[in-house]
């Protein structure tokens, strides 16, 4: 059988982690990175069973994963963060699911509360040549080779609000670093939360110039079409949009958008399309 660790990194997390490390007891190692916790994080962590390591925070998500990642010694790591949660039967999915030998596994992350839903690679070998990549928003260096029927629900941790411009700090940063389409997306996508939309378009924009990735090209021009519609230019909103479902004809978000922008009988015409729409190639289903 082969053996399990799970990989986290955390600072102040006291008011979450002990649920996340209760959800994925019964892993053979569990490794904590803490990256400069004042509060009782790293207790609770000893108090749960895990291996807590110190590693000081750079502005930068991978550095930390990697450190959490050099600490592991089990044939397979699931990474998990301390505002997540592992269904109860995760740990019994993911040893089963890495059984079959493979680099990389797909899971479910789902948002707490309200209907988005993404796909990464969170389970993966342990391998010298697999380690994570990026400042922020940062992903393992490997595809996924089977997706998995393990859940991880996500939801927001208050230490967030410690430190609110930290993921824009860190996307200029990775910006600067290198222009691409992954940057440009989660630097526009800072701005567009900031309600700084005009920023936001500009980003976006330099995505759809740089990226190769049709999710990504679709999923920003469906944020174009509503930095525009927000500032009261619905005829430049609808021709965003519409270019999304360009992109992806199963984009029911996008179809969506359209159906509520238009008067009818258009707005019911693309109503009946949404409907149809499977969201097959979107980047997150947010419907």
């Amino acid at each position: 059988m082969k053996t399990l660790s799970v990989a986290i990194i955390a600072k102040n997390e006291e008011a979450l982690i002990r649920r996340c490390l209760e959800s994925v007891r019964g892993a053979d190692q569990i490794v904590v990175v803490d990256t400069g916790s004042t509060d009782r994080t790293m207790q609770i962590a000893r108090e749960c069973g895990a291996e807590v390591h110190e590693f000081p925070w750079i502005d930068d998500f991978a550095a930390a994963r990697n450190e959490a990642l050099k600490h592991c010694t089990s044939d397979y790591v699931l990474s998990i963060d301390c505002d997540e949660v592992l269904d109860p039967r995760g740990i019994a999915r993911v040893r089963q699911s890495i059984e079959t030998g493979l680099r990389g596994y797909a899971i479910t992350m789902k948002a707490e509360g309200f209907p988005q839903y993404h796909y990464p690679v969170r389970l993966f070998k342990r391998d010298p040549d697999i380690y994570w990549v990026g400042r922020g928003h940062e992903a393992v260096n490997v595809g996924a080779e089977e997706q998995t029927s393990i859940l991880i629900t996500y939801g927001y941790s208050p230490a967030h609000d410690k430190d609110p411009d930290r993921m824009l700090r860190i996307m200029q940063k990775a910006h600067g670093d290198e222009r691409s389409g992954r940057n440009c997306y989660y630097l526009a996508r800072e701005f567009y939360y900031r309600k700084r939309y005009d920023d936001a378009i500009v980003q976006f924009e330099e995505c759809l110039r740089v990226s190769t990735w049709m999710a990504e090209k679709a999923d920003a021009q469906l944020y174009i079409a509503r930095c525009y519609w927000y500032t009261g230019r619905g005829d430049q909103a609808r021709a965003a949009a519409f270019e999304a479902v360009r992109l992806n004809p199963m984009f029911k978000e996008a179809l969506l958008f359209l159906s509520e922008t238009h008067y009818s009988p258009h707005k019911e015409a693309w109503a009946i399309l949404a409907g149809a729409a499977d969201n097959t190639g979107v980047l997150f289903v947010r419907t």
